[in-house]
């Protein structure tokens, strides 16, 4: 009797001094645990998905050729001329052709040309190339390639109406020319994203079929320029002969 008293007397006194000793401890509210780096810890787009890209640094740009800026070619020497009609023979190789006095040849600045003439006029210097080698690409597949790198004021593409493409034989040579005209948006080197972007710009261009491997005449520039040659351009590729078929007349030989 006694002893269930004293148990009843120290569970009041328990109670009465608010003790929970026998119950679990209520844990204190959980905080958040902190990231040791957030995904804005150094800028919304310091370490999310889009660090890398979809359109920045190096792999972005590689993979979408509209990352890198346009290039506008500044007009080189501008110089207004008048053709006189007079022409000077050239010798390209196999191939003798009459090409305007006024044209200057260089020295070639790639090893893949063959030759390389400047023409002069009022929209800056336009330089008519010369390629020549084995897996050129027939006709029609170098004739598309050109057209894709040209489009319309609005930036449409080209259709096959806006080309401008005669051809013409003697033996053993099939000669193409072929004219574009718009917006040239050629890359800036073979396989750049850069491309240009030059308004108002035109191509004339000459394919020599039928001496060995195909010759590319290629001039692309200001439509200023190339306009002011537009009876001279034509007259070349009805110049170009073989030497095969015609050889070049003998030069007088000179002192020592």
């Amino acid at each position: 009797m006694h002893v269930h008293l004293k148990h009843l007397i120290l569970a009041l006194a328990l109670g009465a001094c608010g003790c929970d000793s026998d119950k679990p401890a209520k844990p204190a509210p959980a905080q958040p645990a902190q990231p040791a780096a957030t995904p804005h810890a150094a800028g919304p787009h310091a370490a999310g998905p889009h660090a890398a890209g979809p359109h920045a640094g190096a792999a972005g740009a590689a993979a979408n050729p509209h990352a890198a800026p346009a290039k506008t070619p500044e007009p080189v020497n501008p110089t207004d001329v008048t053709p006189d009609g007079k022409t000077q023979p050239q010798t390209v190789r196999s191939l003798q052709l009459e090409i305007p006095a006024q044209w200057t040849r260089r020295e070639p600045k790639s090893s893949m040309r063959a030759a390389e003439f400047v023409i002069p006029g009022p929209g800056g210097e336009v330089v008519m190339a010369v390629f020549r080698f084995p897996g050129g690409g027939d006709v029609n597949s170098n004739i598309q390639r050109w057209k894709g790198q040209f489009q319309k004021t609005d930036g449409s593409p080209l259709g096959e109406a806006d080309l401008k493409v005669d051809t013409s034989e003697r033996a053993p040579l099939k000669l193409t020319t072929v004219e574009i005209a718009g917006t040239n948006i050629a890359p800036v080197r073979p396989g750049s994203a850069e491309r240009y972007h030059q308004p108002d710009a035109k191509m004339f261009a000459i394919i020599v079929e039928g001496d060995g491997d195909p010759y590319f005449f290629k001039a692309v520039g200001p439509a200023k320029t190339v306009d002011v040659w537009a009876e001279q351009l034509p007259a070349i590729a009805k110049s170009i002969t073989s030497g095969a078929a015609q050889p070049a007349a003998a030069q007088p030989a000179k002192p020592e």
